[in-house]
């Protein structure tokens, strides 16, 4: 087994142990775990604490797989290289670094831990593992341990600033032998992965029906709604409690204790989370198809924070600008005039992700830059309109 480290010795029994009270987590199905490494255990990411969760109820050390940007900061850097022995991965792309790391630790007996959807969910639906994941683990040839953490998004969601209380269960699914995997094609083993893995906080919640409380409920929920479900408007969303209202046309939603949102103006109407957001993904996608010229898309953004990566460290450079969206590209303003407006075309930009504390990272003509909106934007929809047009240049250039 792997060889814990000094600070997790230490922290296991004290920080460890509180964690697990506080947050009702409960283990189910351990007793498959292989006894020794090595392994890699995988699961579901919902939550920021996901690691944690499962590193305190496990007898043995785990190497997670984190966030390069994590690694950046002076003090948390040395902490997850030396304290925790955590395994550094940008965000967004292929990393030989990491998967060359990853051998090492299990060649050396010890255990892995990645989630392989590469960042958290944003609905409670688990988002599609990419077939390089599978084609690593046919390379790597080591039992594969599933495991699903449930009602970690009810205690918490991706976009939620306070915690709720609720159970968190890890349920060991699974363990996938490479005597049952190695033989799969990658195609067949993507889609393998992806039924094993695969956890909807919908589906849990209509079989179990736990109640999830806390305050505001619904702060925060603008960074995954982006567009009014009753006018059709972008970026006119805004949350207050447990109510989610429309600034154009001032429909309202309540979400409720099971991430239900029901309509204020029509009580028989429920939507769940994963229900409205595909409904705004096309609607993004039918308005992105449409060209528009070259007009803003939508409201200009406030930003709190643009920083660039300087190795070995980050640098920040603004905490008070603008941020407009054409089609093509998307622009910083600076009213302090600290610099003059920096432009970022979507098709040379590369990697774009979304990590910690809905933090837009890309790289730009070889560099790394951090972009944070502030309260009531949206990075989602920076995202999945980069996606968008990634996928569109690949069908064109097919």
């Amino acid at each position: 087994m792997s060889k814990t480290p000094w600070l997790i010795t230490l922290l296991r029994p004290t920080y460890g142990a509180s964690l697990n009270r506080r947050h009702r987590i409960r283990k189910e199905n351990f007793g498959i775990i292989p006894s020794e490494g090595p392994f890699l255990v995988i699961g579901n990411h919902v939550h920021t604490l996901d690691p944690l969760f499962i590193s305190a109820a496990s007898s043995f050390h785990i190497n997670w797989v984190a966030g390069r940007y994590l690694f950046k900061f002076r003090f948390l850097g040395t902490i997850m290289d030396k304290g925790i022995g955590a395994i550094s991965k940008q965000q967004g792309k292929s990393d030989l670094f990491t998967i060359r790391t990853i051998r090492e630790k299990l060649s050396k007996g010890e255990v892995v831990g990645l989630f392989p959807e590469g960042t958290r969910t944003w609905d409670g639906s688990s988002l599609p593992i990419p077939s390089a994941m599978a084609k690593m683990i046919r390379m790597l040839k080591v039992p594969v341990v599933i495991i699903h953490l449930e009602g970690a998004f009810g205690a918490r969601p991706r976009w939620a600033p306070f915690y709720r209380k609720g159970p968190v269960v890890l349920h060991a699914k699974s363990v996938l032998q490479p005597s049952k995997y190695t033989s799969l094609s990658i195609d067949k083993l993507t889609e393998l992965l992806n039924e094993q893995l695969y956890f909807s906080h919908d589906a849990w919640q209509s079989e179990h029906h736990i109640p999830f409380k806390g305050k505001k409920r619904a702060e925060g929920i603008e960074d995954l709604l982006f567009a009014c479900r009753s006018c059709g408007s972008f970026s006119t969303l805004k949350a207050k409690g447990d109510t989610v209202t429309c600034t154009s046309c001032a429909s309202s939603w309540r979400l409720d204790e099971f991430d239900l949102l029901h309509n204020k103006g029509d009580q028989e109407e429920t939507i769940t989370l994963p229900e409205w957001h595909e409904w705004e993904s096309e609607k993004l996608t039918d308005h992105l198809s449409k060209g528009w010229g070259d007009s803003p898309f939508f409201t200009p953004d406030t930003g709190v924070l643009f920083q660039k990566i300087e190795e070995p460290y980050m640098k920040t450079i603004s905490r008070m600008f603008n941020v407009t969206v054409y089609k093509d590209r998307f622009v910083l303003s600076f009213p302090t005039q600290i610099m003059e407006n920096q432009e970022f075309l979507f098709d040379r930009i590369a990697g774009l992700a979304v990590n910690a504390k809905s933090t837009i990272e890309f790289s730009y003509n070889s560099y790394i830059y951090r972009m944070r909106l502030g309260r009531g934007g949206s990075s989602l929809r920076y995202l999945e309109h980069y996606q968008y047009l990634q996928n569109t240049d690949r069908k064109e250039s097919t």
